[in-house]
């Protein structure tokens, strides 16, 4: 007589395989969305470093302000949503005083340093300004760490 169907042992294995392969799929999931989240800011970076911060470095200079981009210095440096598209839930980027430093200073991350911070799922990243000169553009950096970090032509130091 031939059998129909599975013994308990073989259905036993299939689900301890089933339950290996979900132990290696999820955690790779999760980081996808991590990743994913990562580089909408560093896009985002990007796109300001290579347009935005230019463009705003050449005004300053046409207008005698030495290259400048503070809110102190002039409004029309401010960074808005006509320049660029702010990542999802940010709506706002603050070009204060304090918050677009001199090249080489060291900076703190946090909501009240950074020119914008975005909350994501699982992390907040914090942008922050290297205040152009008469030589040097702006630059722009994101990090979602909250140790200080020191600001310099083309890495941020922790």
């Amino acid at each position: 007589m031939k059998r129909a169907g599975f013994t308990m042992i073989e259905l036993i294995f299939v689900i301890v395989i089933l339950g290996i392969l979900a132990s290696v799929a999820v955690p790779k999931l999760l980081g996808v969305k991590n990743s994913a989240e990562e580089g909408i800011i560093k896009s985002f970076v990007g796109s300001l470093n290579t347009t935005v911060g230019p463009a705003k470095w050449s005004q300053s200079l046409m207008d005698g302000n030495n290259g400048s981009i503070k809110k102190s210095v002039n409004a029309a440096y401010n960074i808005t949503t006509t320049d660029t598209d702010f990542p999802s839930g940010s709506t706002t980027i603050a070009n204060g005083t304090s918050n677009c430093q001199v090249a080489g200073a060291s900076i703190t991350p946090s909501a009240s340093t950074a020119i914008m911070s975005v909350a994501t799922g699982s992390k907040t990243f914090y942008i922050l300004c290297a205040n152009g000169t008469s030589t040097t553009a702006p630059k722009f950096y994101y990090t979602s760490k909250t140790t200080s970090v020191t600001l310099t032509g083309s890495t941020l130091k922790l």
